[in-house]
């Protein structure tokens, strides 16, 4: 059975690494920002009856579950570098 070598990474490549490489892998925070409206959808889709939606209310929702998943998101100061 193969054995995963997990290494620590000591320091984070630049930002122009990132903007030069458009196969790099995205740093974390980055891409943990990027997907909080994913997030946010997919938990008001979870808190509704999609069956006989209430549009207004999930857009209601939509912007309050946004609102504290940013609030989340800047609280715990979530940073690459």
């Amino acid at each position: 059975m193969a054995e995963c070598i997990r290494r620590e990474i000591n320091t984070m490549p630049s930002w122009e690494f990132y903007n030069d490489n458009d196969q790099a892998l995205r740093m974390p925070a980055v891409v943990t920002r990027d997907n909080l409206g994913v997030l946010a959808a997919l938990i008001v889709a979870h808190n509704h009856d999609l069956s006989n939606p209430d549009y207004d209310d999930m857009v209601r929702d939509l912007y309050e579950t946004v609102k504290n998943l940013q609030y989340s998101y800047e609280s715990c100061h979530i940073s690459d570098g």
